[in-house]
């Protein structure tokens, strides 16, 4: 028998869930790693179980979930889901603030 755990996730925090997963009501959305015959690449990509959230609120006094790191252009940058080996796929949250100037 499967065991059930529930998890009420309130506005703008994010889940990765390795294996079966089922979401009822809200908003959002979903990032899913479609099942593989090559088991070798799909279990190294799976993510371990995260809960986060919010992003956390940066000093550029906007007031917006801006992120952790700074980044070029006055932009910045949240790893949400962690790279499960080096090379795996990861998750972040990149801010760009209102008016930004992108360099080239």
């Amino acid at each position: 028998e499967e065991q059930v755990i529930s998890f009420s996730l309130v506005e703008f925090m994010y889940a990765a869930c390795p294996g079966k997963f089922r979401v009822e009501g809200g908003a959002g959305i979903v990032l899913s790693v479609p099942n593989s015959e090559d088991r070798t690449t799909w279990s190294s990509n799976m993510p371990l179980f995260t809960l986060g959230g919010p992003v956390e609120v940066g000093d550029y006094g906007d007031g917006h979930n801006t992120g952790r790191l700074p980044y070029i252009d006055g932009c910045s940058d949240s790893l949400l889901v962690s790279p499960v080996i080096y090379g795996a796929p990861c998750l972040n949250h990149l801010h760009f603030p209102n008016r930004t100037r992108q360099t080239l």
